[in-house]
């Protein structure tokens, strides 16, 4: 499994309204070919970041089956007038111990 780490700068007073959209966003996420979960955590510090950490079975499944798809960009017209700058996206797989 390979896990999608986007942090957003969210629009001072605006966490509330992305949050309800990012709800009907996560539809678009969810008709995914190897997607498999969301969660979303806010920084302490500065709570205007926002990080989403997504579930995908691979790294194809984010970098092809859904960014290349029409659903990433609905998923981004849903979401961008959020964003005071774009998300920093990184790609992480768990290493045992």
């Amino acid at each position: 499994m390979v896990t999608e780490i986007a942090k957003i700068d969210i629009r001072e007073g605006a966490l509330e309204n992305f949050l309800a959209r990012l709800k009907i966003a996560t539809g678009l996420l969810e008709k995914t070919s190897g997607y498999r979960s969301i969660e979303v955590r806010r920084e302490v510090e500065n709570t205007n970041y926002v990080y989403l950490f997504i579930g995908w079975d691979s790294l194809d499944s984010h970098l092809i089956n859904f960014r290349q798809s029409p659903n990433f960009v609905e998923w981004r017209n849903l979401l961008k007038e959020f964003f005071l700058t774009d998300p920093t996206v990184v790609h992480v797989e768990e290493i045992p111990l």
